[in-house]
């Protein structure tokens, strides 16, 4: 299947909010079929295009939505909202955060804002089964090597890895599920579980609805995490 192939099969609900979140200054969407991706969906951008990528094979049923969530993260970059990224372009750790903590707030603003105007919901099966995997390899005897992993390496992807993926099963599954990481991380490394309330805490006081107020969502996690060093806001 190629990307027009595949636009051709979006339905009207879809189309409908492409055509409404979509503007003369928005650069090209390339959409391209990728089978091979270990990703289910992903985009980044050129500096003549966007390019969008979805493997139907991963998401199934899930795929127009997920197709939607990326193009959707296309129009919040034309229409000014910020981004982190790292200051250290070639540190491929600090990318990662960054890029970590950009889809953190931005999702709020698609899943919890856009989205539901249209009454389109993210599927929770993929969440729920990531749910699982963290809840069974931080009860497992893996959680050693990783504990003590983390422990070495504070401002590490792994670190922030779960810490972020906290906050979005709060968001995504509810309060009951975030708490059952963070009891565990409470056991195992307590630094975690204070890091992860403290960003549920944070967005819980913003609004997600515009590009200022996702700025100062992240002037403050820089601030609270300590991260000023790492990252900065584009």
């Amino acid at each position: 299947m190629t990307g027009n192939e595949f636009l051709a099969t979006l339905s009207p609900i879809a189309l409908l909010v492409m055509q409404e979140h979509s503007n003369e200054r928005t650069k090209p969407i390339e959409v391209n079929v990728d089978y091979r991706s270990e990703a289910p969906a992903y985009m980044f951008e050129s500096n003549d295009a966007f390019y969008i990528g979805i493997n139907p094979n991963a998401l199934k049923y899930n795929t127009e939505l997920s197709f939607l969530h990326e193009y959707l993260h296309c129009s919040q970059i034309t229409l000014g909202f910020p981004q982190i990224i790292a200051k250290n372009r070639e540190n491929e750790n600090d990318r990662n955060i960054a890029a970590m903590i950009t889809s953190v707030v931005l999702d709020r603003n698609i899943e919890d804002y856009i989205l539901p105007k249209y009454n389109l919901f993210p599927d929770k099966t993929f969440v729920e089964k990531h749910h699982s995997e963290m809840i069974s390899e931080l009860s497992s005897e893996l959680k050693h090597p990783i504990i003590k992993h983390i422990k070495e390496n504070p401002f590490g992807i792994d670190y922030f890895r779960y810490v972020l993926h906290t906050v979005n099963f709060y968001y995504s599954l509810g309060k009951e599920q975030a708490s059952q990481l963070q009891n565990l991380f409470r056991e195992l490394y307590p630094q975690m579980k204070t890091d992860s309330q403290t960003l549920i805490d944070l967005l819980n006081n913003f609004d997600f609805n515009n590009p200022s107020d996702c700025k100062k969502i992240f002037e403050s996690i820089i601030k609270k995490l300590n991260l000023k060093t790492l990252v900065c806001i584009k």
